[in-house]
């Protein structure tokens, strides 16, 4: 296990970016050797390797093993989980750096042992207020910091500017761009606990390949 980390902690994880034979861009990620992803263009592979880091960080906590450190960018595009995986890996991390196993952390909070369980189902919705409570129960605190995205900005500008106009502009470029699909799905396709256990059960034993098989199942999922 590793010693206390620093009181910042920031998941925050460099890439590197190759492009195959076949024209597509390749994202790896030196910490975290499991996790990579695909794209036509660097912007779209990186988009897509956010689900691929945080599947792959999850079965670090599966396999109840330290996270990898994430090495200084150095002047490479970094990567984050979601912001609600980042409080789950940040709780996991913080108790395992304390010794705090989930039975004391449920003792600290006065809750029932599943519901401190289900805090890292990264299936489950859990609240950010409820993360929150659980760091706060082992010394660390929230704190919210953002970055200018030069993607977003390219799109609708770096002024100020009310909700309603940055939608307007956001609308304008998918459409000028041919980005709207077809035919927009009239609702979310329900998955069985049953057919989502038998798709576990089909991934393969190599790592990196369960990591894309189970960064597309969670995609699929929120079509």
């Amino acid at each position: 296990m590793n010693a206390q980390r620093s009181a910042t902690m920031v998941l925050m994880y460099a890439t590197e970016l190759f492009r195959d034979d076949n024209g597509t861009i390749r994202v790896e990620f030196p910490d975290v050797p499991e996790a990579n992803s695909f794209g036509d263009t660097e912007d779209e592979a990186l988009a897509q390797a956010r689900d691929a880091l945080e599947t792959a960080l999850e079965f670090y906590v599966e396999r109840d093993e330290d996270l990898p450190k994430p090495s200084p960018l150095q002047g490479r595009p970094g990567v984050t989980p979601t912001p609600l995986g980042a409080l789950r890996l940040q709780l996991y991390q913080s108790m395992r750096d304390q010794n705090v196993n989930r039975a004391e952390l449920a003792r600290r909070l006065g809750w029932h042992y599943p519901q401190v369980v289900r805090l890292f189902d990264f299936e489950h919705a859990s609240h950010v207020e409820q993360l929150e409570a659980a760091l706060a129960a082992v010394g660390r605190s929230v704190v919210v910091e953002t970055t200018p995205s030069k993607v977003l900005e390219a799109v609708i500008g770096s002024n100020t500017m009310p909700r309603t106009e940055v939608t307007r502009k956001i609308w304008d470029y998918i459409k000028r761009n041919g980005l709207v699909p077809k035919s927009l799905p009239v609702a979310r396709s329900s998955v069985s606990k049953r057919s989502r256990r038998s798709a576990a059960t089909s991934l393969t034993k190599s790592p990196a390949r369960r990591v894309r098989q189970k960064a597309a199942a969670r995609k699929s999922r929120r079509v």
